[in-house]
């Protein structure tokens, strides 16, 4: 049998403890913020006490004239895959004060993790132009004034709505 050596063994606690280490930091980064991917932690299990809840855009075109048209996410985004759709309108959700201001430490250590609200501040132009093109394509018109993203919460199973979240509006001055 080989003898380990003095060396190999202090490594060997040495990685375990560094381990147990980076188990604990994943565990308070989760706790204090949220998950950086989905079920790292655990997945979510039906049941508990909680009360079940998800958010729908309404999406509002309004033109020139006075008038406006909704339509709805999948409508939208038709052209992109259904997979892609919830993660592409997380784009569109209402900007805070601080996202205007300096990136938060966790933008800054994981810049993937802060999805791009702070990217598209200043993009709005481009935005505009998208937007004034998916107006064309579903509306037939492109005199778009104002786009607004209106983020509802709802209730699961019945679907009922229980408060606005906050909308995300760009205009053609932006």
């Amino acid at each position: 049998m080989d003898q380990i050596t003095q060396k190999t063994r202090v490594r060997r606690r040495l990685c375990f403890f560094l381990l147990v280490c980076l188990l604990l930091a994943q565990s308070i980064f989760i706790v204090r913020v949220t998950e950086p991917y989905p079920a790292i932690w655990s997945p979510g299990f039906a049941g508990g006490n909680r009360e079940k809840s998800y958010q729908k855009p309404v999406i509002r075109f309004k033109f020139a004239d006075g008038k406006e048209s909704i339509t709805s996410r999948p409508k939208l985004l038709e052209q992109f895959p259904k997979s892609h759709q919830g993660e592409m309108m997380s784009f569109f959700k209402p900007i805070k004060a601080t996202e205007q201001t300096r990136p938060s430490r966790i933008a800054t250590v994981f810049p993937g993790y802060y999805k791009g609200h702070r990217h598209r501040l200043h993009h709005s132009k481009l935005i505009w132009h998208w937007f004034q093109e998916q107006s064309k394509r579903l509306f037939g018109r492109a005199d778009v004034v104002l786009v607004q993203v209106e983020w509802n919460k709802y209730r699961i199973p019945d679907h009922v709505y229980l408060e606005q979240i906050g909308i995300y509006e760009l205009s053609q001055q932006d």
